[in-house]
This record gives C-alpha cells, sequence and structure tokens, in this order.
C-alpha cells in the first residue's frame, strides 16, 4: 500500500497561526506540498525512510529533520478541511479537516532552510533494458527517467550490472545458450545512482520551498502534516 501525505501551511499573526493555502502544480491535480515523494516524507519525518511499497530498497536512508513529533498544541485540527476562500466545490466545504492516520508532526520553514538540501547519497532502482540502454547513453549518472522499486513474475528475471555484463555462465540461466535463454525472459537491471536530497525532494524543492519562504520570517512559517497508508 502507498503512503501519502496531509500537510497544511500555517503562518503566525497577530491573531495567531492562520492556515494559507499551496499553489498547485502546474498540472493543476494537486498542491506543490501534497506531492506523494517518499524521500521528501523521510526528510520531514523518518516515513519510508529507504524504503517504498511493501519495504522494497530505494537507497540510503535520509537524514530526518526529525521524527513524528505529534500535532503542535496550537493546532486547530478540528477546522473545516478548506477554508472559504479554498474551497472550488461548495460540496467540500463543511468536510472536517484529515491529518491521516498514522505519523503526525511539523517543521518550521527555518528547519527546512537549515537542512542540508545538497547532500548526497545513493539510490536504486529496476530499470527495463531499453531504459538501461538509454540510461547508458546519459553517462550512467543520475536517476534514470523510468524504474521501479522491485518487480517479478513469469520469466522476469532481474540482474545487477555485473551480472548483465558477465560473459560466463551462472545458474539462474543454466548451461547452454545465455543469450538465447535471455532473451526468452523479460530482462530488468538493478541499477545504483547518486543524487543530493534537492534532486530527490524535486518539486518540493523547486517550488515549495521559495514559495514558503515569501510567506515570513523562517520562524513564523510552518508545516503540519501527517500521513495515511
Amino acid at each position: 500500500m502507498g503512503t501519502d501525505i496531509h500537510p497544511v501551511v500555517e503562518r503566525r499573526s497577530a491573531n495567531g497561526w492562520e492556515r494559507v493555502r499551496a499553489p498547485s502544480k502546474k498540472d493543476g491535480n494537486s498542491s506543490v506540498i501534497a506531492q506523494r515523494n517518499y524521500d521528501l516524507f523521510a526528510i520531514l519525518a523518518d516515513v519510508r525512510n529507504g524504503s517504498g511499497f511493501a519495504g522494497v530498497a530505494t537507497g540510503d536512508r535520509m537524514v530526518p529533520i526529525a521524527g513524528p513529533r505529534g500535532l503542535p498544541s496550537d493546532f486547530d485540527s478540528t477546522s473545516p478541511a478548506h477554508t472559504p476562500e479554498e474551497c472550488d466545490d461548495p460540496k467540500w466545504c463543511d468536510h472536517a479537516l484529515w491529518m491521516g492516520d498514522h505519523s503526525e508532526s511539523w517543521v518550521t520553514l527555518e528547519e527546512l532552510l537549515a537542512y542540508d538540501w545538497q547532500r548526497v547519497r545513493r539510490k536504486t532502482g529496476i530499470v527495463s533494458l531499453p531504459e538501461y540502454a538509454r540510461w547508458l547513453k546519459r553517462g550512467g549518472t543520475g536517476g534514470p527517467r523510468e524504474y521501479c522499486g522491485g518487480i517479478s513474475g513469469p520469466d522476469i528475471v532481474v540482474l545487477s550490472e555485473d551480472e548483465l555484463m558477465d560473459t560466463s555462465d551462472y545458474s539462474l540461466v543454466g548451461r547452454g545458450d545465455k543469450m538465447r535463454r535471455l532473451l526468452a525472459c523479460q530482462v530488468y537491471v538493478r541499477v545504483f545512482w547518486e543524487e543530493t536530497a534537492a534532486e530527490s525532494v524535486g518539486l518540493f524543492y523547486r517550488e515549495a520551498l521559495p514559495w514558503l519562504s515569501t510567506l515570513g520570517a523562517p520562524g513564523d512559517v510552518r508545516l503540519v502534516f501527517g500521513f495515511d497508508s
């Protein structure tokens, strides 16, 4: 089962904390904050850190800002999910705010700005042979454009890069014509690459963080969130 984030952006005013509507992604489908990105979840609250769906390996663990802290004591979790300004459809206006079912927490803009977004870590994924060839053509650095955390099924073979390049025989395909046997299978390759935390969280670093920085002093802006799985 996948994991999603339920974020609320707030800034401090003379009347206390007030909610701020996050801008939408360019495709208009969701906000730049409410994206499913497990690397971001790992940084925010140590959620899905180093693993994806069904526990598949995704790479080295991220250094989190903090583990789940719970909701702030002055956070109003009983308010409607949408402010009048946010409510595009009247039928949704009275829906209660839901922060997910686990790992509630919060971080300030000050903590986000202080995070080492240029920290490098190793990631891993599984790619098809055509995607592997394209990845090598681009230099074999940076993340593949299409990859998954794990794959299985009849006639599916996942090889390491060394196994793929090895011309000797190995037990997976048995004795005989190695290439002929491999061609009868759907071959995938596990690859590794390095990227910065900024590259891993993508849209959050490029768009959400600059937008958050416009809302007020770093100590007066916070992101409150929970997750559901």
